[in-house]
């Protein structure tokens, strides 16, 4: 799947929503650029692979478009976004058009280490980012 910033939620299209076995949970209407779309809305989990491992699944939702649209599945912001802090590299190539994920740790949850601690320590107590 494609991840896109622009995006409410993840968008896929019928054939691969039978293919994926999504059970239709509500009807209505997707909104595109430049016009609306019928669709159905249904809950998916995904995988995502990071570079040295797998990160945990996320169910997120997910909006299956009706005809020939879209022409590719899109991860959208809902559900994955707020899972993971994401990084945009946007600088000169090879990094142009990265991006980097590490997981949401919520502000009270994140331990400061104390001052003078060692390396290691500041590395176990550090929150990845």
């Amino acid at each position: 799947m494609l991840v896109d910033s622009g995006a409410d939620c993840a968008v896929v299209g019928a054939a691969l929503a039978r293919k994926l076995g999504l059970v239709e949970e509500d009807t209505g209407s997707g909104r595109g650029i430049s016009s609306r779309v019928p669709e159905w809305r249904s809950r998916m989990v995904v995988e995502v692979r990071h570079p040295s491992e797998w990160l945990r699944p996320l169910e997120v939702p997910v909006e299956v478009l009706l005809g020939k649209w879209p022409p590719f599945p899109v991860l959208g912001r809902a559900g994955f976004f707020e899972s993971f802090d994401v990084l945009f590299r946007l600088g000169p190539a090879p990094e142009r058009g990265m991006f980097y994920l590490s997981p949401y740790i919520p502000p009270e949850d994140r331990r400061i280490p104390r001052r003078g601690a060692s390396r290691s320590e500041r590395r176990r107590r550090a929150p990845a980012i």
